[in-house]
Order: structure tokens, then C-alpha cells, then sequence
């Protein structure tokens, strides 16, 4: 579905990527695992065409981002879903309101048709019928959740989690992990996870790539990547237990 090769981009004299390469095979899910500052956001941000490569290439889909003008890339990032890290849910809409503004802003489909897809979205996320509640009525949870049915609500083929699991209690990391999977396995979605959270990436992903220095230093399944020797995935690995690698 993806596929970055050779990517540098600097921002004067610091050096973020130095030729990080990698792909996202279509409809499973893949990790970006890296340190804070590691140029993790950076790269996405090549990935949906917000910012432009000092060089390499990048290709979505079939198309290479570089020769596509503002037009097109507004096109290719409509295949993209994006939940951030805070939810980033309107405080000042409900639920059906935060879900819907999608739907109003990049489709010509009737209230009614909007209602049902919202009404669809909520029983995916396993919360049918609270569309009239506000954010500020929502547990942590439910945040992510509301927030998921709209990175959904058009249907895309990608979807980007920002490092869904930061400062989440061991329950409610578990809930959230079962999310990411439950929903790709539900829609068929590719999945892009950022994360500085091992366990998590060990226990969810397909694939897993280490973003160290600007370059992806290690990619491949969970039980490759245990078995890396690599300096800065053994620190990642360190002190936990060995994480089971088949996806729950």
C-alpha cells in the first residue's frame, strides 16, 4: 500500500531522516517504534504529503507523491484516517456532530445517510447509541473510541494511530490495543501505528520498523525484531518479559 525509499529532510542544519526506507503492506499492520525525537512524525508527515522529501520517494497506493500537485495530494490524503494522540474530539459538538463533520465537509450524502453511517461507525468502535452525549460526558476511553468512528467515518484505506497507548493505565492500554486490532481486522484497514510502546507494538503488529538516527535500523514480523541485536531495539527490549508475538 506504501512504500518510502531512500528519504532524507532537513530542517536547516538538523538532519531528522537519512535515508529511512520502508513499506506498508496493504491491510495489515505495521509499527513506526522509535524514541522521542526520532523523526517518527516527521516521516508520517511525508507519508500524507504535509511535507515535502529533500529527496527519495514515496508512493501511496500506486501514486508518487512527488508528482502530484496540491490537488491530487488533497485526493490521496482523503485515503487516510488520522486519530491523534489526545482524541482531539470538538469539546463544543456531541458525538454525532464530532463524527459527522467528515461526512458534511467531504460528501454530499443526506442527514439521513449521514445518521446511519454515524449510527454504523459507533456500533464498530461497541458504542451504538450515544450520539447525543458531549465529549466532556466520555470516560478516556470513550474519547479514543468516538474519536476512531470518525478517522473511519469516510471509509479510508490507511489509518494512522499517534502513539494511541501514552499515558493510558495498563487496562486501558489493553482496550486500546484491542481496538487497533478489532478494527483492521473488521475493515480490511492498513494500519500505521506510532508508538514508542513495545509491548503494545510486540503484541498488535504484523510488521515492525525502528526509526533510529533517520534511518529504519530494523524491520520485520515481532519475532524477527526480538531477535535483533540492534543497540536501540535491545534498550527498547530490555526489562520486559518476552512478549508473546501472535496477535490477540
Amino acid at each position: 500500500m506504501i512504500d518510502v525509499q531512500d528519504l532524507h529532510k532537513s530542517f536547516k542544519q538538523q538532519v531528522v531522516l537519512d535515508g529511512a526506507s520502508i513499506f506498508f503492506a496493504e491491510g495489515k499492520i505495521t509499527t513506526i517504534l522509535g524514541g522521542s525525537g526520532s523523526g517518527k512524525s516527521v516521516l508520517v508527515k511525508h507519508i500524507i504529503g504535509l511535507l515535502r522529501p529533500d529527496s527519495g520517494t514515496i508512493v501511496v497506493d500506486g501514486q508518487d507523491l512527488e508528482t502530484l500537485d496540491d490537488r491530487e495530494l488533497l485526493q490521496v490524503r482523503k485515503k487516510f484516517g488520522y486519530l491523534f494522540q489526545d482524541s482531539a474530539l470538538f469539546d463544543f459538538m456531541n458525538v454525532f456532530d464530532n463524527i459527522s463533520f467528515p461526512l458534511f465537509e467531504h460528501t454530499r450524502l443526506k442527514r439521513s445517510e449521514v445518521q446511519h453511517v454515524v449510527a454504523e461507525k459507533l456500533r464498530l468502535v461497541g458504542l451504538a447509541g450515544i450520539e447525543k452525549k458531549m465529549p466532556s460526558e466520555l470516560s478516556g476511553g470513550m474519547k479514543k473510541r468516538v474519536a476512531l468512528a470518525r478517522a473511519v467515518a469516510l471509509d479510508p484505506k490507511i489509518i494512522i494511530y499517534d502513539e494511541p497507548t501514552t499515558g493510558l493505565d495498563p487496562v486501558m492500554t489493553d482496550t486500546v490495543n484491542d481496538l487497533i486490532a478489532t478494527t483492521q481486522e473488521a475493515l480490511g484497514i492498513t494500519t500505521i501505528v506510532i508508538s514508542h510502546d513495545i509491548r503494545s507494538s510486540l503484541r498488535i503488529s504484523d510488521f515492525l520498523g525502528l526509526l533510529n538516527e533517520g534511518k529504519i535500523v530494523e524491520f520485520g514480523t515481532p519475532e524477527k525484531v526480538q531477535e535483533s541485536e540492534h543497540p536501540m531495539m535491545r534498550l527498547f527490549l530490555a526489562g520486559i518479559e518476552r512478549a508473546p508475538v501472535s496477535k490477540s
